[in-house]
Order: structure tokens, then sequence, then C-alpha cells
């Protein structure tokens, strides 16, 4: 007994533990968690580390990028601390209870997803038999649509007087699709002129090249000799950080009026090239998007383009002649 998942374990909470007693039945092993005042007891709140932290490691050997590995590792201390419960021990009930104290769907579908990876981890390691997250409902994620960017916008921003890194971070967003992570690491490394490609080392380790705008080309020639294009302030030859990126170009944005972030610019590239009659499938291999489903979400249809649309859907004469008839029924 003592060498399955729900032999006695104590929570990590500073306050309680919680011991595990196991009670076998046809078969099967549950465990029955009884809230008491014990300290905690170093050994186990070390075993509990151990778990999590070769769990980050298998996720690095897997090719996860670091953002998502600290972010999983953050949630399961997050879940410890607030459920007072060791998260491989954790029961279905537990786990529903505390996805409930969250008011935001998306919150909930996101935790939900990194708990399901960490218990599919579990069972391949031969820790736990099964996943407590197989018993629960996967919470529905709500599709969100951020507005793109119109022209108008865009070109009101752009003549705002921008500084040079401003507005270089800009247009890469604008005309190439580039995420706020992409553009904060891009190096002249990356650009091969004489062909006009651009090698894009993006989301979840994945390296692609693909071409260029025009405008790019030129304005990448401005940030040449220096390695990377935007350099972290505080620490010379290193790349500045995501967040400083996002921030200076919704700051910006807004100075020049547009009530914005800088992902927005990312949608208005997908809807521009969608617009111009470039095929869906093309969009998502510029996009780097695995599913055509994620790059239909980046694409804003305006009322403008239905109406359009259904002005060319034209009916021929005969039928104009029946569909007449039948109103007038």
């Amino acid at each position: 007994v003592a060498s399955h998942p729900g032999y006695t374990r104590h929570a990590r909470n500073t306050s309680y533990a919680i011991n595990a007693a196991i009670a076998v039945h046809s078969g099967y092993c549950c465990c029955i968690y009884v809230r008491t005042h014990q300290p905690i007891q170093k050994g186990l709140y070390q075993m509990s580390e151990k778990m999590i932290y070769e769990w980050g490691v298998t996720m690095k050997a897997e090719g996860l990028s670091t953002r998502t590995v600290k972010e999983r590792v953050r949630l399961l201390n997050q879940f410890e601390r607030q459920t007072g419960t060791l998260v491989e021990t954790a029961t279905p009930q537990v786990i529903v209870q505390w996805l409930a104290g969250f008011e935001d769907q998306g919150t909930k579908a996101c935790y939900f997803t990194h708990l399901y990876a960490f218990y599919e981890h579990l069972k391949r390691i031969k820790f736990r038999l099964d996943a407590p997250t197989d018993q629960i409902k996967r919470p529905k994620e709500p599709i969100k649509r951020p507005e793109a960017i119109t022209p108008n916008q865009l070109k009101q921003i752009l003549d705002w007087p921008l500084r040079t890194d401003t507005r270089s971070k800009i247009l890469f967003a604008a005309y190439a699709g580039l995420r706020v992570a992409e553009i904060a690491r891009l190096h002249e490394n990356q650009f091969n002129f004489a062909d006009g490609l651009i090698t894009i080392h993006g989301k979840g380790n994945k390296t692609v090249t693909l071409p260029l705008h025009p405008v790019l080309l030129e304005r990448a020639k401005i940030h040449l000799g220096n390695g990377y294009f935007f350099h972290h302030p505080d620490h010379p030859g290193q790349p500045q950080n995501s967040r400083a990126v996002s921030r200076c170009i919704s700051t910006n944005m807004r100075r020049a009026g547009v009530n914005a972030t800088a992902h927005q610019l990312r949608h208005y590239f997908a809807t521009q090239l969608l617009q111009t009659g470039t095929s869906m499938f093309v969009i998502q291999t510029l996009m780097r998007h695995e599913s055509a489903n994620t790059t239909a979400r980046y694409i804003h249809v305006s009322q403008t383009d239905q109406v359009d649309a259904l002005k060319a859907l034209t009916a021929t004469p005969l039928q104009t002649d029946q569909l007449l008839k039948e109103v007038i029924k």
C-alpha cells in the first residue's frame, strides 16, 4: 500500500496537513482525506517538490516552451497552497471545488488543461492508476475574438511621433504577424536579405522560414550591426523581454488614440490577408498555426464584408422571378 499514490501524506499548507487513509475494496484503492492540525513533514514536502520538478524536466524534454513549463509548475504550487492537498493525490471532488472558485471560464478551462497534462504524466510513469481529471467534464472554453484594428487606426498609430524601435515593433507585428515574444528576440541573423526571408523561432520552440514583407526587409536594415534589434536596458547584449515589448506597443497605441493591444496587430495581419483574397491555407502558414480553426479565430469579418458577400450571391433571372412570385403569394 505504501507504494500507492494514496499512502499517508501531509499537505503543504502551513496550518494544516491532510492524512490520507487507504481503503481497499474490490481491488480498488481510494483515498479518504481527513483535515488535521499537524505540522508539515519536511521529507514529504520535499518529495512533492521533487515530483513537480521532475514533471518540469519532462516537459522541457518534450519540447514545451520555458513559459509553459513555468506556468504549469506555478499552477501546481498554487493548487496545493489553496486546497491544502497534495496535487498528486487530489480527488476529483477537490479539483472540482477548486475550479469552481474561479469566475472566469477561460481560467477554469486553462487550469483544467494543465492539471489534465500533469495527471496523464503520473499515469505514464505508473505513479497513479487513474487520473482524477478523467472523471471531470472539461470546462467549456469561451471563444474570444478580439477586434482587429482597422487600416485607418494603424495609419493613425504610425502617424504618431514614435521612436525608431517602437515603430519597428509595431510594423513587425502588423506586417509579419509576429508575437511580442518573437519581436523581443529579433536578431539580425534571422534575416536572409538576398532571398527576402526571415527565420522565426516561435511558440512551442518551432522554427520556420517565411517570406517577409518588403517594407520589413528595409526596416530591418536600420537595426543591423547590433545583434538583437531591441536590447534589454539592464543587461547589455541581451534581448528585451516580451512584457516590455507588449507594454511599449500598447502604451504608444493609446497615446495615438487607439485603445488596443499589441496582439491585435496580429489579428490585423490575418484579417488584411483575407481581405486581399489570400486563401485560408496560406494565411494559416503565415500565421504559423497548426490548425485552421485557430487561424479562423484571428480573422475579423466586418458587416460590410458580409453585405458584399451577399451581393455577390446573384440569382439567375428565372430564380429571381420565382422568388418574387413566392413573395407576392
